[in-house]
């Protein structure tokens, strides 16, 4: 029990009903909905959570690595059966790099990202017939504990009463002149959550 009488159940039992409400957001009433997923927490949270009260078709998209003995779409497979999705999935051969000039073409400023080709991939194997509303593992990392540095960041921030200058710092920097990938550019971008704090603040109401 922490200083405010609640219990570990009740706050974890407070956060599920908050992301469950935020999944009914995303969709807005569709009927035609998508979820990408990876076999794992996160987008499997999502997808439960998806399920708890939508029953409608969800079309469900998976990719994996070709010769992977580690691959996760056996995973990706047994949840789209627990939650009857429509399923499919694409495993990636390395053909995929004679795409790689197209994909930067359109990235505009170089940037990293361990998951480019996997996005690339799915976005792919998706195609033109895409439902309204496509859902990531995005929304569950904070559940499962693979936040911490979010979590210290606010924490430090909150004890030292940093959060009115994080907020000046973030005005500051949150504008076009800025969108290079500079030292300020990263900044601001380690900056963004902690300034809007939009799952805090709700999760505290």
């Amino acid at each position: 029990v922490d200083s405010a009488g609640k219990t570990l159940d009740e706050y974890a039992d407070k956060y599920a009903s908050l992301h469950v409400s935020a999944i009914k957001r995303r969709i807005k009433g569709s009927q035609n909905v998508g979820i990408l997923l990876s076999g794992g927490y996160d987008s499997g949270s999502n997808l439960a959570a998806l399920r708890s009260f939508y029953n409608g078709d969800i079309r469900s998209y998976s990719i994996g690595f070709k010769g992977d003995n580690w691959t996760e779409l056996p995973l990706a497979r047994c949840m789209s059966d627990s939650f009857q999705t429509i399923h499919s999935e694409y495993e990636i051969d390395g053909s995929e790099i004679k795409a790689l000039p197209e994909i930067i073409e359109h990235l505009g400023d170089p940037f990293v990202e361990g998951g480019l080709m996997v996005n690339y991939a799915v976005m792919r194997l998706i195609g033109k017939n895409k439902p309204d509303v496509i859902l990531g593992g995005d929304g569950s990392d904070q559940y499962f504990g693979t936040s911490g540095r979010e979590v210290a960041l606010h924490y430090l921030i909150a004890r030292y009463g940093l959060k009115p200058l994080v907020g000046f710092l973030y005005d500051i920097l949150d504008r076009p002149s800025f969108d290079k990938d500079t030292l300020l550019y990263r900044i601001r971008f380690h900056l963004a959550e902690e300034a809007r704090d939009t799952v805090f603040r709700v999760a505290a109401e």
